[in-house]
């Protein structure tokens, strides 16, 4: 499942939220968070594969993650009531697209320059939720963001592999075992900033750490592995 909504907020609400993404960059640090290859792979851009012995997720972040079930009431007295209007709207498009139940994980500000490094990877798993009930979700929040700036977002669905550029106020949801990468940054005179939320229904257990981006499945170790689509449609069947 992939959606992309573009303007997703209205404009005052996105202003609100621009002015807590500022004032949450004064308390991000730094996540570096490297996988390293067991055998050397193939450099290949195109797939999100720009180092041929390790993969990288290096930005900086402002994170709030609980590990309950619902923490929706935590992260707006974390971050403050600027961010309920968002996430209200965020909740009521997924009860209209069919998931009543729907809970949050966890909930972060990222930031990106051109030190930043987003390579191929997919999310974790959210309290054993299957993975059509967990997703992730990012809103650029950011000024205008031109394309030869560089940091689209890829992502590779059933149906091929999607880019989208940072535009401001495009809200992006996708399962979380599909792969995805940030092409790299050109310039940034202004910081590429996100509003991201991790999501899932159906949990059968509790009490346990969160899926997160650092927690991702390297999908291009092995060459003869099975493709992505076919793994997830045998997990599918064997869960059902």
């Amino acid at each position: 499942m992939f959606f992309s909504v573009p303007n997703f907020l209205d404009k005052d609400t996105f202003a609100v939220l621009q002015k807590k993404s500022e004032h949450a960059y004064k308390l991000s640090k730094e996540d570096n968070h490297v996988l390293l290859f067991k055998d050397k792979v193939k450099i290949d851009p195109d797939r999100g594969i720009y180092e041929e012995d390790r993969n990288v997720q290096q930005c900086h972040r402002f994170k709030f993650w609980s590990n309950t079930n619902n923490i929706y009431d935590e992260v707006i007295e974390f971050y403050g009531p600027e961010v309920k209007t968002t996430l209200d709207k965020m909740i009521d498009f997924f009860h209209a697209n069919g998931y009543p139940e729907i809970q949050i994980s966890n909930v972060w500000f990222q930031y990106g320059d051109t030190n930043t490094k987003m390579y191929r990877h997919s999310d974790g798993e959210i309290h054993g939720a299957t993975y059509p009930n967990c997703f992730t979700s990012q809103l650029f929040v950011h000024e205008d963001w031109p394309t030869e700036q560089g940091g689209a977002f890829r992502i590779e669905t059933e149906e091929g592999t999607l880019t989208f550029n940072s535009d401001p106020n495009l809200w992006l949801v996708w399962n979380r075992n599909h792969p995805h990468w940030m092409e790299p940054i050109n310039s940034a005179p202004t910081l590429r900033a996100i509003f991201g939320v991790s999501w899932f229904q159906g949990s059968t257990r509790t009490q346990e750490l969160p899926g997160s981006s650092y927690q991702h499945t390297n999908l291009v170790v092995d060459e003869n592995e099975k493709d992505w689509v076919t793994r997830a449609k045998e997990v599918d069947a064997h869960e059902k």
